[in-house]
């Protein structure tokens, strides 16, 4: 049976904690699964509300969620689904591929006639491994997976979401099949402030956030200079303090860290999916 939309997103960010050799009280997990699409920012002038409707088509909906790691995709699917009143069902290239001929066509055949488009909401999760440009692929194969997606798709009735880190990557006439792309950007100031606010604040003794946190100007302005973080990089860092007493000057110097981790040539760590 396919997982919970919970229980999927719980995996997620556990999988990522305990590949950091980091386990976080039960507590502190539960804060940092708290989904507020407060947090989310989206490109070109989108809302929440707009992809939420969009997700209502009762022809089915084949939404694109693409953008950097930790910046809510997988969260945002989960919350559709629930929205939906949907089980939402998750697939990744590795539940797909196969060495055998022709299995990975037949792979994607069942992925869509297993999904039941009336209770099931479907997410496939980098989506740009199974789903790459043909023109840049090399091998046969791949030309047969892409073709029977789209062949699937056309007649698929159901809530999709495509979910990928570089939609550039995407094959292009699986991208003219979208209803909707959504992009998915880093936080701006008032997101990071509310964020660093709810989560400090709660660390120094408040309940649920509610302490006022004041920043200094020097802090302030530290924290603007950090225009590249997601709601996943404040995930990491309170799985990291969750241990000890921790001032906001430790929230801005893991914060700094975070970004940093981000520089070409480092990958980029994910929590927040």
């Amino acid at each position: 049976a396919a997982p919970s939309a919970d229980r999927v997103v719980q995996a997620v960010l556990q999988g990522h904690s305990e590949a950091a050799g980091q386990h976080a009280p039960r507590s502190v997990a539960r804060a940092v699964l708290r989904f507020d699409p407060a947090y989310l920012r989206l490109a070109e002038g989108l809302s929440v509300a707009d992809v939420r409707e969009a997700s209502r088509d009762e022809q089915g909906a084949n939404l694109l969620f693409h953008g950097p790691p930790g910046t809510g995709k997988t969260q945002f699917a989960a919350a559709l689904a629930r929205d939906l009143g949907r089980r939402l069902v998750v697939r990744t290239a590795s539940d797909i591929h196969s060495k055998w001929y022709g299995q990975s066509e037949a792979n994607v055949a069942q992925m869509f006639h297993a999904c039941d488009p009336r209770s099931e909401m479907l997410l496939l999760d980098e989506a740009e491994v199974l789903l790459g440009s043909r023109a840049d692929a090399t091998h046969r194969a791949d030309h047969a997976v892409t073709a029977e997606f789209l062949r699937w798709l056309e007649c698929f009735e159901g809530v999709l979401v495509c979910a990928t880190n570089h939609p550039d990557r995407l094959d292009a006439a699986l991208q003219r099949r979208f209803v909707l792309r959504v992009g998915f950007l880093p936080m701006d100031m008032a997101q990071r402030l509310a964020l660093l606010r709810q989560l400090a604040g709660g660390a120094l003794g408040g309940k649920d956030g509610e302490v006022s946190l004041e920043l200094s100007r020097e802090q302030h302005s530290r924290l603007q200079a950090l225009d590249a973080l997601t709601p996943g990089d404040f995930a990491n860092v309170a799985r990291r303090l969750s241990r000890r007493f921790s001032a906001t000057d430790d929230w801005l110097h893991e914060l700094q860290l975070e970004q940093q981790a981000k520089a070409p040539g480092r990958a980029a760590r994910i929590g927040f999916v």
